[in-house]
C-alpha cells in the first residue's frame, strides 16, 4: 500500500465524506481502492488519520499486536542449526545447558570451527 501523507490521508476522508466515490478518490491520490478503503477502515476503528494508529479500547490507547516468542538459531558457512524455542528467562545456565551444549557443540564439532558470541573472547566448552 503506497504511503499517503497526513494531508493527502486528510483529504481522502474529507472527499469520501462529502460523496465521491471511492474508485474518484482512489484514482485522484493514484492508490488502489483498498487503499482507500483501509484508510477509511483505520480512521473508523481509531478515530485518528494517523497511517499506523493505535486502536482505541475502551477509550485507552493500545498498541497493535500481542504476544512474543524468542527463538535461536545458529549459522555457518557449512551449514545452520534448527531453530530453537526459547521459553522463559533464558540465564546464562539455561543458554549453556539447553542452546550451546545440546545444539551449538554438535554443530561445529569435526567441522574445525570457532565459536564466538558477539565477538566475545573465545571461550571452550567441554
Amino acid at each position: 500500500m503506497p504511503r499517503l501523507r497526513e494531508n493527502e490521508r486528510n483529504q481522502l476522508i474529507g472527499m469520501i465524506r462529502g460523496g465521491v466515490s471511492v474508485s474518484t478518490v482512489a484514482h485522484h491520490f493514484n492508490v488502489t481502492r483498498r487503499t482507500v478503503y483501509v484508510t477509511l477502515q483505520r480512521e473508523r476503528a481509531t478515530g485518528s488519520q494517523k497511517d499506523r494508529p493505535r486502536r482505541l479500547v475502551n477509550g485507552q490507547a493500545r498498541a497493535f499486536g500481542g504476544g512474543s516468542v524468542m527463538v535461536w538459531g545458529g549459522i555457518t558457512a557449512a551449514g545452520k542449526t534448527p531453530l530453537v524455542p526459547v521459553h522463559g528467562n533464558l540465564t546464562a545456565r539455561r543458554y549453556i545447558d539447553e542452546i550451546l551444549r545440546p545444539h551449538v557443540v554438535p554443530a561445529i564439532h569435526n567441522q574445525g570451527l570457532t565459536f564466538m558470541q558477539d565477538n566475545a573472547q573465545h571461550i571452550e566448552l567441554e
